[in-house]
């Protein structure tokens, strides 16, 4: 069992989903785009999220978003259930798309670290030795200049989701699909089209557009610099060879490497420590309201941020101060 997530209406995040296996599933193709540009803006407008900044490898995604209604559970449930059911039919296969377990969402705690996660979403391609520069990824990507500017224009795939069927055409269909539809209630199909506005972070609501994005943009050409240097005689993949990867196939070695699984990013030591005392301290105040929970007591109080048993159960919890 994964410990409780602290779900608070208002935080930005910074999101991470890998493939099943990271095996290279989400590689660049006009489907792959299609089917997550259209679900993403989708799920965003559902649920009320916004999207800063986000980049699909072929075998992970990370996006930089604010979840203003503390609903960024149900959001990704929503998208990557989507995305693994129409990337199966493409891909002709039955198998778990994403890895077992969870996502990963990392409080962002100061303008810093939004800053910074902001740059290594952007640079990510180019952290992993795939493109020179973030603008040659061949996959769905934004760069600096899109923050604050950018909206995405995502049409229906056709491949999968339900299509508007003319009246005569559905009486002409006999097969067991369509007549079971036929018993079935309407359900009206979804849109022709969905927009997705690429947002600046409200941390930096206050700055001038102009000013952010060229703050941003030399955070991006500094780090891009920087992974130059460190890569300096060795080359690049290349977005080519990226187009040529085999969708079932995966890195080297796909065994854990044993890094951290943060919960919470700060640059501010002392804001980092606060918010880790707050996280712990939820975890404890669950803990204990569990336990009661379990021996019948109906009534205990969870503190403010559950969110599983809440939805599910109907637990009541602490009112937010």
């Amino acid at each position: 069992m994964t410990l409780p997530r602290h779900v608070l209406p208002g935080r930005t995040l910074l999101v991470t989903r890998r493939c099943f296996g990271r095996l290279f599933l989400l590689r660049p193709s006009p489907q792959v785009e299609a089917v997550f540009s259209y679900c993403l803006a989708l799920a965003a407008e559902k649920y009320g999220i916004q999207v800063h900044a986000l980049v699909v490898l072929s075998n992970h995604w990370h996006g930089l978003v604010t979840d203003p209604r503390g609903t960024l559970p149900e959001f990704l449930r929503w998208l990557h259930c989507n995305v693994a059911k129409a990337l199966n039919v493409h891909l002709r296969r039955g198998e778990s798309l994403w890895a077992p377990g969870s996502y990963s969402a990392v409080h962002l705690g100061d303008e810093a670290a939004v800053l910074d996660k902001l740059v290594y979403v952007i640079t990510n391609g180019v952290a992993a030795g795939l493109v020179p520069t973030p603008g040659e990824w061949p996959g769905l990507h934004t760069l600096a200049e899109d923050v604050g500017t950018r909206v995405v224009d995502a049409a229906r795939p056709d491949f999968f989701f339900r299509q508007p069927v003319l009246d005569d055409e559905a009486d002409r269909d006999d097969s067991a699909r369509a007549r079971r539809r036929r018993r079935e209630p309407a359900r009206d199909p979804l849109p022709d089209r969905a927009r997705l506005a690429i947002t600046v972070p409200p941390a930096f609501a206050a700055m001038p557009p102009e000013q952010f994005r060229a703050l941003l943009g030399r955070a991006v050409d500094d780090r891009v610099a920087q992974l130059h240097r460190q890569r300096a005689g060795r080359p690049w993949l290349g977005a080519e060879a990226v187009l040529r990867q085999d969708p079932f196939g995966c890195p080297g070695s796909t065994a854990p490497d044993g890094s951290l699984n943060p919960r919470v990013a700060c640059r501010d030591k002392w804001r980092r420590i606060e918010l880790l005392e707050t996280q712990v301290e939820f975890w404890h105040e669950y803990r204990q309201a569990l336990a009661r929970y379990r021996q019948g007591d109906r009534d205990a109080v969870f503190p403010e941020g559950t969110y599983w048993l809440r939805v599910q159960f109907g637990v009541t919890c602490r009112a937010a101060a």
